[in-house]
This record gives structure tokens, sequence and C-alpha cells, in this order.
């Protein structure tokens, strides 16, 4: 090496979680999403991503998004372009992901964040795809779009 190059980038080993996140103008679901993450994950003792992909926001998702990696490393960011619709920024977010699993959930609060270590379980003791079913439908989180329930199952594939 001379003093004209540089040493070769230091690559921490990939995180055991990759949380995928589609966003599209979701700035106030963000951050509850983020708190409700780490406060499942720390006990957890696992180590995780959270890849928030913004489909084309027009609100501040964006800057949401990048306000909490400045402050968490285990935050990451994809930008597309514009709105290209949930499939591709699910997409992106997965092209991105350095996890051994991969968790998909959106936004919006629908998907039970506690229902993690459960699918942690399930991928731990073998399974190569984990999904959830909504069982039941519990009342609004209010915030966006409607019910909540609880999901269960998997799929031994």
């Amino acid at each position: 090496m001379n003093e004209n190059s540089s040493p070769a980038p230091v690559t921490a080993a990939p995180p055991t979680l990759s949380v995928v996140v589609p966003v599209f103008n979701e700035e106030k679901n963000i951050p509850l999403l983020y708190q409700q993450l780490v406060e499942t994950m720390q006990p957890l003792a696992e180590s995780f991503e959270l890849i928030f992909a913004d489909d084309g926001s027009r609100d501040g998702s964006w800057l949401e998004v990048v306000a909490l990696a400045e402050t968490d490393s285990r935050v990451k960011g994809v930008r597309l372009s514009r709105n290209f619709g949930h499939q591709y920024a699910l997409v992106a977010g997965l092209e991105t992901a350095r996890g051994d699993a991969v968790i998909m959930m959106d936004c919006d609060l629908q998907h039970p964040v506690e229902m993690i270590p459960v699918l942690l379980e399930r991928w731990r003791s073998g399974f190569k795809v984990v999904k959830t079913l909504r069982r039941t439908i519990a009342k609004s989180d209010g915030l966006n779009n409607g019910p909540r329930g609880a999901f269960t199952g998997c799929s031994p594939i």
C-alpha cells in the first residue's frame, strides 16, 4: 500500500436479522415502529438492522429515516426516485438486507412487532420460511390503516 491508497474497508459482520420496511408517506409511524422494534429486540440480544425503503414519499418520511440513521447505525435507508409501489420498495429493501434472516413488515403498525421473537424462534428451529396469518382483529391503532390483529403461523418450506 502506498500513501495514495486507502486501506480496505472494514466490513462488520452481518446482523442476524434484517427488518425490511417499505415506506410511503409514513413520517409519523417511522419513529413509533422504530421504538417498538428496539424495545422488542433489546431483550433478545440479537444483532439486527432496520431497513426503511422509501417508495417516493412526499411527506417527511425520508427525513425521519435519515434522522434515525444518524443516531443509530442499525438503521439503513433506501430511497426510490419516485413511487414505484409497495413490492418494488420491498425488493429494494431485500437487495440491501445483509441479515441471516429477513422479516418484512409494513410501517403502518398493522404487523405486530411483538411477533418477531416467535418468528425468530421458528426460524431457529429449522423453518426456512415463517409467515404470519391474521387470527383475530383487534381495535384500530388510530394512526393510519385500521385494525391490528394477532398473527401466528409458519410454513416448513
